[in-house]
């Protein structure tokens, strides 16, 4: 696919006419509001009324689902949401649903969010109000888990049976993590023990509710948490079925981590360096290829983007290192703060690269 490269722009005479339009929409049923194209957003909902046929899709509120690299680790500053929210007009409302997310794996991202269950997995005797007790969990898939390790309060407000308290980490060194919850010490219940399976409700669930009817951006798999491509799918699926229409959303996808040297690359991959490097940008095409059949446009192919257009995207020339890395198949150095996370060029490459897939699919009218 090719790319343009988009500047910042902002609308603020349509805006005016938006918000009116926005108005104007729910007090006819709660249509949401798109962005505006030639004639206009009224124009088109006139007219698509008039002739009895779907209305537009019209863009109101984005929610980004993810990890550290949604909530903008090591950026200073600038975050992906942020600057995608830069680029659309003033009214479309871009909300970054990972900004205490840090490190999580897929699988907790898609539990975080409420599209699947945190569930006990093993019995828990409920300790008495205010007295606390470890407690083990995983999701409902039986996929181990690894919330709150970056929370700022390293703590969750969450229900077990009904019985509110407070789930804290304890010990943040995975894989062995450990967690204690502790009934709020106001509340009065019989003595009993919660079986193995049941789920943890988290109070920020309450919050996402509102979310369900935004366009959906989800971000997640560089830190693992899913067993197979089948398997990191049927996440993604799980908060399209969620979140959003169906229909309009973006999967954007991941570029691996970036081996810090020779003897990273060939103890993961357990091959001599150029077998390594050939087995890893084998396993990553065949994943991008899998991720792009099942969504079509709508799956953003970070990896390619930031190597053939990020550096050009962000007026950056390239180095040595990074002409060598590209070649690789790896971000370049110049686009990141690390192995993982970008820095403010590389965040702001994405931020616009987004932005720019949804207006090829026609979601916003630059």
């Amino acid at each position: 696919m090719s790319y343009k490269i988009y500047k910042r722009k902002r609308t603020p005479v349509l805006n005016i006419c938006l918000a009116f339009i926005t108005g104007f929409s729910l007090l006819c049923g709660g249509m949401s509001v798109p962005v505006l194209a030639d004639e206009g957003p009224i124009d088109q909902v006139t007219e698509a009324a008039a002739q009895g046929e779907e209305q537009p899709f019209i863009l109101s509120n984005v929610v980004c689902w993810g990890d550290s690299l949604t909530k903008g680790d090591f950026g200073d500053g600038v975050t992906y949401p942020d600057v995608l929210s830069s680029f659309l007009p003033e009214y479309v409302n871009v909300v970054n649903a990972s900004t205490t997310a840090g490190g999580e794996n897929s699988i907790t991202v898609v539990c975080r969010c409420g599209a699947r269950n945190f569930v006990l997995d093993q019995d828990f005797a409920m300790p008495s109000p205010g007295e606390e007790a470890y407690i083990s969990f995983c999701a409902d898939t039986g996929q181990w888990v690894n919330p709150i390790r970056r929370h700022p309060d390293r703590q969750w407000r969450v229900a077990i049976q009904d019985v509110w308290g407070t789930l804290r980490i304890v010990q943040e060194d995975p894989p062995d993590l450990q967690y204690t919850f502790t009934p709020d010490a106001d509340q009065a219940f019989e003595a009993f023990t919660a079986e193995a399976g049941t789920p943890l409700y988290l109070e920020q669930y309450d919050e996402y509710v509102r979310y369900e009817d935004y366009y959906p951006i989800i971000y997640i798999g560089q830190n693992g948490g899913w067993d197979d491509t089948e398997d990191l799918i049927s996440q993604q699926k799980a908060i399209l079925e969620r979140y959003g229409d169906g229909k309009h959303y973006l999967i954007v996808g991941f570029h691996y981590f970036i081996p810090d040297d020779r003897w990273m690359l060939e103890n993961v991959y357990g091959e001599d360096y150029d077998n390594a490097l050939a087995v890893l940008n084998e396993k990553r095409d065949s994943l991008d290829a899998a991720l792009q059949q099942e969504f079509g446009d709508r799956y953003v192919n970070v990896r390619q983007y930031m190597i053939q257009n990020g550096l050009e995207s962000e007026g950056l020339t390239a180095t040595e290192n990074d002409l060598a890395l590209m070649a690789q198949g790896f971000v370049p150095e110049s686009l990141r703060s690390d192995n993982v996370h970008f820095n403010a060029y590389g965040y702001e490459a994405l931020g616009r690269l987004i932005y720019q897939r949804m207006v090829d699919l026609g979601d916003v009218i630059p």
